[in-house]
């Protein structure tokens, strides 16, 4: 039995560290050399780009990360580190609150139909629950209406209560991931990177006026994760109760975080036969029942308010149907294939279903007779979605949009009009263009210096991020969807960082050593050079042969920021 549970240990460790390496080189290099960027109407350009500018911030990271190891580490944070956190916490808070309620922009498209039904749950109207209203087509977002139900039913401040909350989440993702950090990092300074990293990431604040639930499940989700990483090393039982909370409770806002709690008991099974530990069943009986416990809950209450059944609705395949068509903004994104299928076939889930699966028969087959076709769609698909450095956080802030749909847009300062729309948001991009590559550059480096000392345990999130990419592969395309997934890479970028700054240490203060005595023994080192000066080389010498293989739209992308929001 032990065998055989070292055999599947190995065998996980192997599968994901493949699927893992093959998907970061991929996300790598096409960070590097392109990139993906959405006007106002969602319609993905794609962009190239300057590696020498990444080449070049990676460059003045190390020189910051060498110049902190040589004249700061063990003296910065060592007697008042507690304090600079608290510190750092309140100014961050005190800024993101600011831009949240000084934002605050009135819910569109979906949040709007969320916040409505919620809205008018407290007044009586149930309309929406009806055959063909939006409750009846999309009955997975019953969860999120019946928390919004109960919040505005609590508190007198309409959709601003989840704005605060969004801005509580963020906290609880950067002190969540920073616990991550600590928990994956060796011990020293450096685990707070992760959490400095998370604060950095400006997409995460953009998304505290998103009243659809994404923060607050990625909150608990993260959570969730943080409580199984500290169970799997400490065997408390207070952190299987925490896990299973949390996890079921981001299940209920956001079904799509049914994917880390897919991750969390593939890594309790394991743990189970690894340790024959009884707690391990308790954990997965905890967390199969309170998660489905907790939804059903939702759903019947929801029920009885509204005297409705819960509709089957819009089949979950007609999204991955949607997600292999073209759609008006770029391959796999919307195009509202899944409400035409069902309304087409008068509300019905089974013939929706039957339909879909047809047209799903069709589409596989016109992959499988174009090659070339499926390569460049979904290549394309998983560009828009990975791609995009800001996932769609600076887009569902932009004023454009809510003035074309004439949804109530507040006076905003110059300032914030110009950060939040194009021409300006452009320096946004740019920076978050830039944070994205070093983040992925930073796990590159984790795989070639610093995998192998990874336990199986550690790689629970690397497992839910393959998860997350693997099914984003086939479900509609979107970049907020992916974002969570993203997050996860902070902790092994971080000591990717971590091992080539030792390196270069090593090979820079060795000087009584050989020149080649020193190469031999830092091998990756020299590796990692050569290949920083072939991608600067690529870059210069071969930018106008790529641009015509992948087919950039510089141009395009040029005239519509001239024109700014048209």
């Amino acid at each position: 039995m032990k065998k055989w549970s070292k055999g599947l240990d190995a065998l996980t460790k192997w599968t994901v560290s493949i699927l893992f390496t093959v998907i970061i080189l991929f996300l790598t290099g096409i960070s590097i050399f392109g990139n993906c960027y959405m006007d106002n109407n969602e319609f993905t350009y794609f962009v190239s780009d300057r590696a020498w500018m990444h080449m070049l911030s990676i460059t003045v990271v190390l020189l910051i990360g060498l110049s902190y190891r040589k004249f700061l580490k063990g003296k910065l944070f060592e007697r008042s580190k507690k304090i600079i956190w608290m510190v750092v916490m309140g100014v961050y808070l005190i800024i993101v609150t600011s831009i949240a309620l000084y934002l605050s922009l009135e819910p569109r498209a979906d949040q709007k139909h969320v916040v409505e039904t919620a809205t008018e749950m407290l007044h009586g109207r149930y309309t929406a629950f009806a055959k063909g209203g939006y409750m009846d087509l999309y009955p997975n977002q019953t969860g999120i209406v019946y928390i919004f139900y109960w919040l505005f039913r609590i508190f007198p401040f309409g959709y601003k209560v989840v704005i605060l909350l969004n801005v509580i989440a963020l906290l609880v993702i950067f002190l969540g991931m920073t616990g991550i950090g600590r928990v994956l990092l060796k011990e020293g300074q450096e685990r707070y990177a992760t959490g400095i990293m998370t604060m950095l990431f400006f997409p995460l604040v953009c998304y505290v006026t998103f009243i659809y639930g994404n923060l607050m499940g990625m909150a608990l989700s993260t959570l969730g994760l943080y409580a199984t990483l500290q169970y799997l090393k400490t065997r408390k039982i207070s952190w299987i109760s925490c896990a299973v909370v949390a996890s079921a409770f981001a299940v209920l806002i956001k079904e799509n975080y049914l994917i880390p709690v897919i991750g969390i008991v593939i890594f309790i099974v394991l743990d189970f036969f690894r340790t024959k530990d009884k707690k391990s069943i308790g954990f997965l009986v905890g967390l199969l029942f309170l998660t489905i416990g907790v939804t059903s809950v939702a759903q019947l209450h929801t029920e009885h308010i509204t005297g409705y059944k819960k509709s089957s609705g819009i089949p979950s395949l007609a999204w991955v149907e949607m997600g292999m068509q073209e759609g008006y903004t770029g391959y796999g994104w919307y195009n509202e294939y899944n409400k035409k299928v069902y309304k087409e076939n008068d509300c019905d889930t089974k013939k929706a279903k039957r339909q879909v699966k047809k047209d799903l028969v069709v589409t596989v087959k016109t992959f499988a007779s174009n090659p070339a076709y499926a390569l460049k769609f979904f290549y394309q698909k998983v560009a828009s979605e990975w791609n995009n450095p800001t996932f769609e956080g600076v887009w569902i802030n932009n004023t454009y949009r809510r003035e074309l749909e004439k949804v109530e847009v507040k006076p905003v300062s110059k300032f914030f009009t110009t950060m939040i729309n194009e021409p300006g948001r452009k320096g946004i991009k740019e920076y978050c263009n830039l944070f994205q590559t070093l983040t992925l550059v930073g796990v590159c480096m984790w795989l070639l210096l610093g995998r192998k000392e990874v336990k199986i345990n550690q790689l629970l999130p690397i497992t839910i991020f393959v998860g997350g990419f693997i099914f984003h592969f086939f479900w509609e395309a979107k970049g907020q969807y992916v974002m969570s997934y993203f997050v996860l890479l902070f902790p092994y970028a971080v000591r990717g960082y971590q091992h080539l700054l030792k390196q270069l240490e090593e090979f820079c203060n060795k000087k009584e050593e050989t020149w080649s005595v020193r190469c031999k023994k830092n091998r990756r080192v020299i590796v990692l050079m050569a290949a920083f000066v072939i991608i600067l080389l690529v870059s210069v010498a071969g930018q106008q042969y790529m641009d015509k293989v992948v087919g950039f739209q510089n141009a395009k992308y040029e005239e519509f920021l001239r024109e700014g929001n048209k």
